[in-house]
């Protein structure tokens, strides 16, 4: 350093800039000599405010090396406001990309510290971004430079969540700041690919971070569906977390939504998406497929191997459980304004089609499709009665489906929609009900009563779990400090299976529910026969199943199923539901209006869940008078 430091004096400008360029190559140095890094940090302060450019440059990509020093934050601190507008001063002056990436770097280590000046560093960064994207193409260093400037945006948004309680005023000035941008990223005339996926991050960090949707970002829904529809289906697994964003926090707004020159409502372009990722593209596959059998048998050459078709099918099932997902938030958040009956018909023909026999073999997919159809028994259950009535052929599908694939409804979304379809048929007048359902009445009756005994297991279980890993934080120094686990471990790593000896014991005491209460409905694998009805199932027989399951984890195509999209923070009408009073509030309803039938089944179920019934009747008047 002694001939590095000398020359950041240096009356030759050149050599001032390699002094500071030289710094940027010490990223691994240890400073620990503080005198000699404030030497250093002086000397780059200095430089950024130096007559010759190359020298600003220099010092402006060298700083970030040193943020991580000791010392250095506190010595950048209270320059902080004049050092960021010299980072923006230099990068007006010049198109280097690793400035920008400096700058970046800043905001990245001194978030907190700039959540102040976000907006006015926003309105900069975009104003750089356009001058960076109007540049001509062949401009490589400006393509980079605006990819730096939109990262730097967004390091900028992160800042702004990180600091707690978040700034509402400053969030909302950096939105607004932010709509020419998302206006030009979405654009119909030309929408611009390579910042896309940029675009769709920031809705939904505004739509995420935020109780409602505000109108500059219900706004972009138009645009949002429009290139989903037309151009950016690939895109759909990033553009489903703001959508869903979009119907649950503004169902209402979204509903009036109108885009592009022939204002097509937002709903029916939703539509669209979802017709073509459940039906249309499959559809174009199996065409696909044929052909190429056709090819193969001829004796000609095949234009694509089963490998990519297989392949092609496997993409599309995900698309399909995502559009499935889109299906489901926007039934149930339209249930009170009931305001999507005429659209309920041609989205459960939809799902039938594709469950439909050879169309579906994907597990996973068969439990979304089946969950948009029991969100649209809840919605509207005489509306969906009317269409199995007028669609027998239909509703045999739908049953037969529910009934082959009961086991694989496992997640807390699922078994909640058990309850709610369920309940609500069980409520709804017995000869609307198709034959099916008729036929089966007594075990869909016993499956809501375990479907609400595992809920409430596991939210019990959740709260002991909780309890557990609370003390086991408060002890974590003792429990690091047990020797001897290894010599008990006899060589294994204290797991088997996934499960630990001591988890296996709590499973024993109802801990990790689903392995404690047998489920209802006893589903041979082949599935019924058109004559057989729905078997109950005897409770031990089903418990060995469920305890055969000990990972819990569904698979699709040999990978684990993402089931990101039902834990995610969109709150769905249903989740704040309390399903067990709906239950108790719809038995009730039948109990006035038909107690022969009510007393009929209660005198169809066993003691045991007999005891359940009247657990469930207890907790329910215990909510309802606020215990």
């Amino acid at each position: 350093m002694q001939h590095i430091v000398p020359e950041f004096a240096s009356p030759v400008p050149y050599i001032r800039s390699r002094a500071c360029w030289a710094i940027e190559y010490l990223d691994e140095m240890k400073w620990s000599n503080a005198a000699l890094l404030h030497e250093v940090l002086k000397g780059l302060l200095t430089g950024l405010r130096d007559a010759a450019l190359p020298v600003q440059a220099a010092s402006a990509c060298s700083l970030r090396v040193l943020v991580d020093a000791d010392g250095a934050v506190e010595m950048i601190r209270p320059v902080l406001p004049q050092l960021i507008g010299e980072y923006f001063r230099i990068m007006a002056e010049t198109d280097n990309d690793v400035v920008f990436q400096a700058l970046q770097t800043m905001v990245s280590k001194f978030g907190e510290d700039i959540v102040p000046l976000a907006p006015q560093m926003t309105q900069q960064l975009i104003a750089a971004f356009f001058r960076f994207a109007n540049a001509e193409e062949e401009d490589d260093e400006a393509a980079f430079a605006a990819t730096a400037v939109i990262e730097t945006i967004i390091c900028i948004m992160d800042s702004i969540v990180e600091k707690k309680p978040i700034n509402e005023e400053i969030k909302v000035a950096v939105e607004a700041a932010l709509m020419p941008l998302l206006q030009f990223f979405f654009s119909e005339d030309e929408l611009q690919w390579e910042f896309l996926e940029y675009g769709i991050e920031m809705i939904n960090f505004f739509t995420n971070y935020s109780d409602g949707i505000s109108p500059n970002m219900m706004s972009m829904c138009g645009p949002l569906l429009v290139a989903l529809d037309k151009y950016g289906n690939d895109e759909l697994e990033w553009m489903v977390d703001p959508l869903l964003n979009l119907i649950t926090k503004d169902t209402a707004g979204f509903l009036r939504g109108v885009a592009g020159a022939d204002q097509t409502p937002l709903v029916n372009i939703l539509l669209s998406v979802v017709h073509k990722n459940i039906r249309v593209v499959f559809d174009q596959l199996e065409e696909e497929k044929k052909q190429r059998i056709a090819k193969e048998a001829a004796g000609l050459e095949a234009d694509r191997d089963a490998a990519y078709h297989a392949s092609s099918v496997r993409d599309n099932c995900g698309k399909a459980c995502l559009s499935a997902a889109l299906l489901c938030s926007l039934i149930t958040s339209c249930k009170e304004l009931q305001a999507i009956d005429g659209c309920i018909k041609p989205i459960i023909l939809l799902c039938l089609y594709r469950l439909d026999a050879g169309r579906c073999e994907d597990s996973a997919l068969a439990a979304r499709l089946l969950e948009v159809v029991m969100c649209a028994i809840f919605y509207n259950p005489s509306l969906v009665l009317q269409i199995f009535n007028e669609e027998p052929a239909g509703a045999k599908l739908f049953f037969d489906s529910f009934f082959e694939n009961f086991r694989n409804l496992d997640s807390p979304l699922q078994q909640r929609l058990v309850v709610l379809s369920l309940s609500t048929l069980l409520v709804s007048p017995f000869d609307a009900l198709p034959a099916e359902a008729k036929s089966n009445i007594v075990p869909m009756f016993k499956q809501v009563l375990r479907e609400i005994q595992m809920l409430q297991e596991m939210d019990q279980d959740k709260a002991l779990l909780d309890a557990e890993d609370d003390d086991e934080n408060y002890d974590m120094n003792d429990e690091f400090g047990d020797e001897g686990d290894d010599e008990e471990n006899d060589g294994d790593d204290g797991f088997a299976d996934g499960v630990d000896d001591e988890d296996e014991e709590d499973d024993e005491q109802g801990i990790h529910s689903k392995k404690g209460i047998a489920k209802a409905l006893d589903v041979p694998d082949e599935g019924f026969g058109e004559d057989e009805d729905c078997r109950a199932a005897g409770d031990e027989d089903y418990r060995k199943y469920l305890e055969s399951a000990k990972s819990g984890q569904r698979y699709m195509h040999g990978e684990p199923v993402n089931d990101e999209i039902s834990d995610t923070r969109h709150t769905r009408a249903i989740d704040s539901m309390d399903v067990l009073l709906y239950f108790a509030d719809a038995m009730s309803t039948l109990a006035g209006r038909d107690p022969a039938f009510f007393a009929n089944l209660q005198a169809a179920v066993d003691a045991t869940d007999n005891a359940i019934l009247q657990q469930i009747s207890k907790t329910a008047t215990e909510r309802r008078s606020g215990v």
